[in-house]
């Protein structure tokens, strides 16, 4: 029998993303919505989307903010919103996600399938890197991109991973786990993760649940070797290592160590010293956010 979505909440993050949300808002609602709610979080939004869930009669709630909030902001909102409600869990995911309820009725499976399951994830499948997955992942790894573990098992434990087609348990929420919305951008998940494993919660990465995902990525080639690199605009180089720096300090070093940090700021520099263009500003950028980590400045930055 397939899970019941009606006690799931469907969380949608948007950012001058209007026809790929209402496109999305569509698909939800095109026959009989099997979510118990719907949410959209945006940010300094032109009403695109709140006139057409009016126009098409769609029952899903939208919130917008003056400001920019940010992937961190946007998730943190989105899951107290969707804990103030009376529902279970809270399937988060981007404006730009792939949305399969079938999907996530096997993830509302395994979720519930034992004690204490505070997050169950899909096997992203990132289509700009040669529909390559996401590794399950342990902790602060160089690299993200790396085929699937072969191990035939239909979920691991892992630390933590994207929130996008994520699976959160609202009881965890409701615990006072929350998203560390001053991180702005970047690293959110990770630090979520960390919170729900230290909180006692378990995360599961639903092997079986293949979700595609548009995530940038370039491919490069070393020698002997092609990898694949995020391909961001400069201005992410200001909250690479000062939103680590962040949930260090925050959890004690257990979230992730400064010789993981000084490993993730060394490959960043190499790879666009190799491969990444504007590299002074990126650089500039990189230890502008350095600075502001040891001085525990968060929020939004000076960019974008």
């Amino acid at each position: 029998m397939a899970a019941d979505l009606s006690r799931v909440v469907l969380a949608v993050s948007a950012f001058r993303s209007d026809a790929s949300v209402i496109a999305l808002l569509r698909q939800v609602f095109a026959d009989s919505c099997p979510f118990g709610a719907v949410i959209v979080v945006d940010s300094m939004g032109s009403g695109a989307i709140k006139e057409a869930i009016g126009r098409e009669g769609w029952k899903a709630e939208y919130h917008d903010h003056p400001a920019n909030l940010g992937s961190a902001g946007n998730l943190a909102r989105r899951l107290d919103l969707a804990a103030a409600l009376d529902m279970d869990w809270c399937c988060a995911i981007n404006h730009d996600g792939t949305l399969k309820p079938e999907l996530v009725q096997r993830q509302l499976a395994h979720a519930e399938s034992g004690e204490r399951i505070g997050a169950a994830y899909p096997r992203l499948v990132f289509t700009s890197a040669d529909n390559r997955e996401d590794r399950a992942r342990s902790g602060l790894t160089l690299f993200s991109v790396l085929e699937g573990e072969p191990d035939g098992q239909a979920c691991v434990e892992v630390a933590w991973s994207s929130s996008n087609g994520a699976l959160y348990n609202l009881a965890a929420i409701r615990s006072g786990i929350a998203v560390w919305g001053d991180l702005w951008m970047g690293w959110e998940d990770l630090a979520l993760g960390w919170q729900l494993s230290s909180a006692g919660w378990r995360q599961l990465l639903c092997n079986d649940v293949r979700l595609e995902d548009s995530y940038e990525y370039r491919r490069v080639s070393l020698p002997g070797k092609a990898i694949y690199m995020a391909e961001k605009p400069p201005w992410y180089s200001y909250y690479l290592l000062r939103n680590l720096l962040i949930i260090r300090e925050r959890s004690g070093g257990a979230a992730v160590g400064l010789f993981g940090i000084a490993m993730r700021g060394c490959a960043d520099i190499v790879a666009t010293l190799l491969f990444r263009d504007r590299k002074r500003e990126r650089w500039s950028l990189l230890l502008q956010g350095l600075g502001a980590g040891f001085r525990g400045v968060t929020g939004k930055g000076p960019v974008p």
